[in-house]
């Protein structure tokens, strides 16, 4: 009778588990889906309204003889070219944070966690950051589908990572940048150094 409890009471435990580990997935599901139709409706709307303005400014000019339409036609080849060339063709934003060259060389702040947990309630894992592009190759840390790549946070503001039990760090060994540096009081309100190509931190966007 008491095996049969025991097993019973380790079935539910795996079950709750698994529901928690499928609740969280279902989350970043829909916002990764958010953030796709989102970008694309987004950059649809924008398209429409350049190419009526373009097409229009075209047949204006080709109309009182200013171009001709085979003028256009290269200038537009010829530009293309250049932005393709460049890497500055436009498309889906995402952030990716840049350090700068001395934080790789910086010593990891020491910090004792375990004594200051029921003081700060693990605050610094709630900090809203960029990978780096290391950070993401890796695989290590999982980023937000619905805001590519920032840290993912779960629907309380705490970083995915943390152990809800203890209160500290999973990842602690492979832990983000960001995260091995002596945090600031306004750390959290400071927006990520990001690329300058292709890069947007889509601000707007629901933590």
């Amino acid at each position: 009778m008491e095996a049969r409890e025991i097993g019973n009471t380790t079935s539910d435990s795996g079950a709750d588990v698994l529901g928690t580990a499928v609740n969280h997935l279902e989350r970043q599901l829909e916002r990764g889906s958010l953030f796709t139709h989102t970008a694309i409706g987004e950059n649809t709307l924008r398209l429409g309204e350049v190419e009526s303005f373009t097409y229009g400014l075209i047949d204006a000019l080709i109309s009182k003889g200013v171009v001709s339409s085979e003028e256009v036609s290269e200038a537009a080849t010829s530009v293309r070219q250049q932005l393709a060339g460049n890497g500055e063709m436009t498309g889906v934003g995402v952030a990716i944070r840049i350090d700068k060259p001395e934080a790789a060389e910086r010593e990891p702040a020491m910090v004792d966690c375990a004594s200051r947990l029921h003081i700060c309630h693990a605050a610094c894992c709630k900090l809203d950051f960029a990978l780096s592009t290391s950070e993401i190759e890796e695989g290590q840390v999982k980023w937000d589908l619905g805001r590519p790549y920032f840290i993912r946070r779960e629907s309380d503001g705490h970083c995915t990572h943390i152990n809800r039990t203890s209160g500290g760090c999973s990842l602690y060994a492979n832990r983000p940048s960001v995260c091995r540096a002596p945090v600031a009081p306004d750390r959290a309100a400071r927006p990520p150094r990001l690329a300058q190509r292709g890069v947007t931190a889509h601000a707007g966007t629901p933590p």
